[in-house]
């Protein structure tokens, strides 16, 4: 008995060191790519006009090879809950392609959701090719840590990585060794991805300021509005979805109409700047006045693309959002430095809208420094309140 326990955590331990390292060579490859997408897209902005042939592409890609993958993060986050449904080996190429495809053509998305879905098809892979499926602690064990290795190596962020799989699957009884294989999955593919060249943007850390009571005021107000916002992001979102089904039939068509309309919005009112990643939001948040209504273009943007079927995440958009929010509300009044109201709205709207309170916290801390951490104690339990239970990751309502 001793022997096969010993047997079966080497097995374990290879398992997670072999996913790690793929998740981070992959992260690194898909970072590179992204940043060269975008690159050829600035240089050509014609290739806007093909979006709807794109995304024609990418439902036929999955209605013909890999229905199933279409459900994308929320299948990751189930399959980890212990769901029944495998994730297909195809969800990896079908969300990878899809996803730089939709920054090629200048959809509005982020690349969180991308990486999730490729840890969570290498987990499977993993995980069947050891033969570690036959019980279900260990088969979500390795889901958990191939969620923890694909956001890790995505954002350079391994504590959060390891919260992040612990959060959003809404999923706590694993094996006793859990801590430590996820923890280590998310710190090996974090640092393999670095050596093979991925890079992270790198933000000003927030210095602790005198908590006055109108430091106070201003934290609360901001707290109200990150959890405003966090709410308009998801329910517009799953609205548009709604309102697409309901009036287009077929899944082809939802993605050539939602494109047409994503065209015709960002030539109308010239939104251009918030096409792709976006990431001179950033600059623009943490440096200088943004303009009063970047928060709500990129909103509108990113749910026009999402909605319409396009492959992509949500969490960097939702950063974007709430540093421009922070930013604003700043030349509005709040008595908060602009870098202090823009990382605390960066937080507050993405831990709000993604329902995962303690990962934007410890997100917090590995982006900004431990100054920021008695800003959040303030506006994240706010934000979370006022967003009510809506989230990105529909499958965290859904009992299995």
């Amino acid at each position: 008995m001793q022997r096969q326990h010993v047997s079966l955590y080497i097995k374990l331990f290879f398992s997670v060191t072999l996913i790690s390292i793929i998740m981070g060579g992959l992260a690194s490859f898909f970072l590179n790519s992204l940043t060269l997408v975008n690159d050829i897209r600035l240089r050509h902005s014609w290739l806007l006009y093909l979006l709807p042939i794109g995304g024609m592409i990418t439902r036929y890609c999955y209605l013909k090879y890999d229905k199933m993958a279409a459900e994308g993060v929320n299948l990751v986050l189930k399959r980890a809950r212990g769901h029944q449904n495998r994730i297909p080996i195809g969800m990896l190429p079908l969300a990878l392609f899809g996803t730089l495809l939709t920054h090629l053509l200048g959809g509005s998305a982020g690349r969180e959701g991308t990486s999730v879905q490729m840890g969570g098809a290498v987990a499977e892979a993993i995980t069947k090719r050891f033969g570690l499926e036959k019980d279900k602690r260990y088969q979500r064990l390795l889901m958990m840590t191939g969620i923890a290795a694909g956001f890790s190596a995505t954002f350079g962020t391994p504590l959060a990585g390891t919260f992040f799989a612990y959060e959003a699957p809404r999923y706590r009884h694993l094996p006793k060794i859990q801590p430590l294989l996820i923890i280590y999955a998310s710190f090996l593919s974090n640092m393999i991805g670095e050596l093979v060249g991925a890079t992270h943007r790198l933000y000003p850390a927030v210095n602790l300021a005198r908590i006055s009571l109108k430091n106070l005021l201003s934290l609360v107000i901001l707290g109200i509005l990150a959890g405003i916002v966090a709410f308009l992001f998801t329910f517009s979102l799953t609205m548009l979805k709604k309102v697409y089904h309901d009036l287009i039939s077929k899944p082809i068509l939802i993605s050539a109409i939602g494109a047409v309309i994503f065209i015709f919005i960002i030539t109308l009112f010239k939104l251009e700047d918030y096409q792709g990643l976006s990431l001179q939001l950033f600059d623009r948040a943490f440096s200088e006045q943004s303009s009063d209504w970047d928060f709500l273009k990129k909103l509108m943007t990113t749910v026009l693309t999402l909605a319409a079927g396009f492959q992509g995440g949500e969490v960097t958009p939702l950063f974007e959002i709430g540093a421009s929010l922070g930013n604003v509300l700043v030349h509005q009044g709040l008595t908060l430095s602009i870098t202090t109201a823009a990382a605390c709205g960066f937080i507050a709207v993405f831990a709000s809208a993604a329902n995962i309170p303690i990962t934007g916290f410890i997100m917090g801390i590995e982006l900004f420094g431990w100054g920021i951490l008695p800003y959040l104690f303030i506006v994240i339990p706010i934000s979370y309140l006022i967003s009510t239970s809506r989230t990105i990751y529909t499958s965290q309502l859904k009992p299995l």
